[in-house]
């Protein structure tokens, strides 16, 4: 991914979610933002 302008956001979560956002983040080497911001991505219909 190339640099972008990026800004900080803070989200509400909850438990399961976050187990599930840490555990998906260390099996597959990414970042949680990464995670998140690839979720969005595929969420709107944009490649990956």
């Amino acid at each position: 991914m190339l640099a972008e302008n990026k800004s900080r956001l803070t989200v509400s979560l909850t438990n399961n979610q976050i187990e599930n956002l840490n555990k998906f983040a260390r099996e597959t080497g990414m970042t949680k933002s990464s995670v998140i911001a690839l979720a969005l991505r595929q969420m709107q219909g944009f490649p990956a």
